[in-house]
């Protein structure tokens, strides 16, 4: 397997890839890890570990058995890449087992949940993954522009002050506007190269995550808004 070992260190963040209902969800899988993390992998490759395809519902069984396997360390030190085909399909007790695994990943390990409808998943599930959108998927979907504001909060924070934040964290105080927003950030930015990239994700995720939670919204957005500009 051939890789830059830095970014593989890096990205940790589970990933949830939104594939169509008539996708080769395992063609998909191993295509993006080679595009995205530069492994040269094919489906039969030891460190790549396929779940469920059968594309059947994925027991709590399943995700126990899988928990198991991540509490040993990676072959020597090599890194490795779990796959959840149709994770859409997890029983609620399964998703709930899995959330440790989410949150805290092992070292050296990719863990990719491809899913063709992930509204089924528990918002739990879905906050502490980075979601990625199949091209052909993507090609389908409409992303509002971002007010310039957060455009320059992204490329350029020298050129908003914190009063700018503060304004538009109190126009986005409704809980669901936040959370269309910090998604829109998330999706946006995976597009992008940016130097400080993967803990500008985090944080957005550590964001979701805290509005899920029930925080108070204009004050969650803007420690997120502030912790951007400090970190770009």
């Amino acid at each position: 397997m051939k890789s830059n070992d830095q970014t593989i260190k890096n990205l940790i963040t589970p990933i949830i890839l939104s594939v169509s209902p008539t996708t080769n969800q395992t063609e998909v899988a191993a295509s993006f890890i080679q595009e995205q993390l530069g492994w040269n992998i094919d489906s039969t490759s030891p460190q790549l570990k396929l779940i469920n395809q059968e594309l059947e519902t994925i027991s709590i069984e399943t995700i126990r058995n899988l928990i198991s396997e991540l509490a040993y360390a990676p072959h020597l030190g090599k890194s490795r890449a779990f796959v959840l085909l149709s994770a859409d399909q997890l029983s609620i007790a399964a998703q709930h087992a899995f959330l440790k695994s989410l949150e805290e990943p092992p070292a050296n390990t990719l863990l990719l949940l491809v899913s063709s409808a992930q509204d089924k998943l528990l918002p739990t599930i879905r906050s502490r993954c980075i979601p990625h959108h199949h091209q052909s998927l993507s090609e389908s979907i409409e992303v509002e522009n971002l007010p310039p504001e957060l455009e320059n909060l992204i490329n350029y924070p020298e050129n908003i002050s914190y009063s700018q934040l503060i304004e538009l964290a109190n126009k986005y105080k409704d809980r669901e506007q936040a959370l269309q927003i910090i998604q829109q950030l998330i999706f946006i930015l995976h597009k992008r190269n940016h130097k400080q990239k993967i803990k500008l994700q985090n944080q957005l995720l550590t964001t979701l995550n805290n509005l899920h939670a029930n925080t108070n919204v204009r004050l969650t957005l803007e420690n997120c808004f502030f912790a951007l500009k400090n970190m770009s």
